[in-house]
C-alpha cells in the first residue's frame, strides 16, 4: 500500500512539473522572450533554460512570480488599449496622417 501511495505522489509531482514547465514556456512567449522571464525570476538565462529542460526544479514561488508578471503586463496592455480607444472616438477621421 505504501508503494502505491509513493507512486501516486511521484506521478502527481511529475505531472505538476510538466505543467509548470509548459506554463513558464508559454509565459516567456507572452512576455516576449525567455530573457525577460529570467529577469522577472531574478535568474540568468542559463538557469531558466535548465528549469525549462527539467535540469533544475521549478518552485511554487517561480510560478507565482511569473503569474504576477503576466498580470502586470495584462494590466499595462489593457490600460493602453483604453487610451487608444479614447483617442479614436466615433467622430475621428477614418484615416489619420494620410496626405492626398
Amino acid at each position: 500500500m505504501a508503494d502505491a501511495t509513493c507512486s501516486a505522489k511521484a506521478d502527481h509531482a511529475t505531472r505538476l512539473s510538466v505543467l509548470w514547465m509548459t506554463g513558464l514556456e508559454t509565459a516567456a512567449d507572452i512576455l516576449g522572450a525567455k530573457i525577460r522571464l529570467a529577469a522577472v525570476l531574478g535568474i540568468d538565462p542559463r538557469s531558466l533554460r535548465n528549469k525549462l529542460d527539467a535540469g533544475r526544479g521549478i518552485s511554487r514561488a517561480d510560478v507565482i512570480t511569473t503569474a504576477a508578471a503576466l498580470e502586470a503586463l495584462a494590466a499595462r496592455a489593457t490600460n493602453h488599449a483604453e487610451k487608444l480607444r479614447a483617442a479614436a472616438p466615433p467622430t475621428a477621421p477614418v484615416t489619420a496622417g494620410a496626405t492626398e
